[in-house]
């Protein structure tokens, strides 16, 4: 009997603590939440103007804050990918003659791609959207193979004003020389515009509904504060893409022309890099990617290297954007339908992505049936 009295009293013990355990998480539960709710408001007081972002230098070797160019000595320029890259031909004035630039887009081509050129110049690059928008594309590849090469580049260079062209043979493993002459011209010739866009010459980019989202993300929004405003989260250290996690490095002989070896690259993955097809990125990180080239390893996989051992280098993250792309060219017309694609790959012919132009222009209201000027002779 003494027992089970003593086993009451133990439960009913238990049962008290319980109680108070209950009682005490419930308070700190309520403190808690009315803490981190007066934190937030605290937080979301001031809209952010994006002409105020304050973009900080990464950590650069020996020195503080590096200039535009580095000179091309003999300590830095006794390797390709230490040298500031040699202009062909190089549009200097191309932004300056538009100081109110939103988006400077700037496309990975090759001087035989003529057509892929042409047809974005009549698509989504076309100069009459710029009322609607206040974009700009160039075209940057390397050298030319043969003197025809050479002749179409120059004739397409006195009349459309749009191309980049840079002093090394234009081949696949020197993409990533393709990519930083892209960063450097920017750097040198384009600092004023609020955005850059990266494309591949075979995407079919809605850049009507681009410049909505970039406008989205960067317009301050009323928040629950009478007269006070809050922003969505800002991509301001970032670059916007389809992000690859950990992607694994191609060995051996039965990945083609993608294989990587050891010297070139000793890891067994990549770092956190984006789809090569397309990204977007404020034109404030472009000064640090550049100048990471001097400083990071080189890598010839484009698109790894300069979204993700650059901005590695630079301390400059991404922010993904997968649902924004289709890059299975079977089903653009599904997902064009839906409405909800920005940036579409197509490897076939022009003829097909001016297709895909066509109703994507009509379906935000836009004329789409003009063309610049007549084609180029092939």
């Amino acid at each position: 009997m003494f027992a089970k009295r003593n086993l009451m009293r133990v439960r009913r013990g238990r049962y008290l603590l319980l109680l108070l355990v209950l009682v005490c998480g419930g308070c700190l539960v309520t403190f808690f939440l009315h803490y981190t709710t007066n934190t937030t408001y605290d937080v979301i007081l001031t809209a952010v103007d994006i002409h105020q972002w304050n973009f900080q230098p990464g950590q650069w070797r020996g020195e503080e804050r590096p200039p535009d160019r580095l000179p091309n000595d003999d300590n830095k320029g006794n390797t390709p990918h230490r040298r500031a890259l040699q202009y062909l031909v190089k549009e200097d004035g191309l932004c300056s003659g538009h100081p109110d630039l939103d988006i400077i887009a700037y496309v990975h081509s090759a001087p035989e791609k003529v057509d892929n050129r042409q047809l974005i110049r009549n698509t989504w690059g076309n100069t009459r959207y710029y009322n609607e928008m206040k974009m700009r594309v160039i075209f940057v590849f390397g050298s030319a193979k043969t003197e025809k090469e050479r002749e179409l580049v120059t004739q397409e260079s006195q009349q459309y004003h749009d191309i980049v062209q840079l002093k090394f043979d234009d081949t696949y493993k020197n993409l990533s020389l393709k990519g930083v002459g892209a960063l450097q011209w920017v750097t040198e010739h384009c600092p004023g515009p609020t955005w850059v866009l990266k494309s591949d010459d075979d995407m079919i980019i809605n850049i009507f509904a681009l410049s909505s989202y970039l406008q989205y993300i960067t317009t301050p929004m009323m928040s629950s504060v009478s007269h006070q405003h809050s922003v969505t989260p800002l991509p301001n250290n970032r670059i916007m893409c389809a992000v690859w996690y950990g992607m694994p490095v191609l060995r051996g002989t039965g990945c083609a022309k993608w294989c990587v070896t050891e010297e070139e690259w000793p890891h067994k993955t990549f770092p956190t890099y984006c789809s090569g097809s397309a990204f977007v990125f404020p034109n404030n990180v472009t000064r640090r990617l550049y100048h990471a080239y001097f400083h990071a390893p080189f890598l010839w996989v484009d698109d790894a290297y300069i979204t993700g051992v650059l901005s590695r280098e630079a301390g400059i993250g991404h922010h993904p954007i997968h649902s924004l792309y289709e890059l299975n060219h079977q089903l653009i017309e599904q997902n064009l339908v839906k409405g909800n694609r920005i940036f579409c790959h197509h490897p076939g012919s022009a003829n097909v992505r001016a297709k895909w132009w066509s109703f994507i222009a009509s379906k935000e209201g836009q004329p789409w049936n003009f063309t610049n000027s007549p084609k180029l002779p092939s």
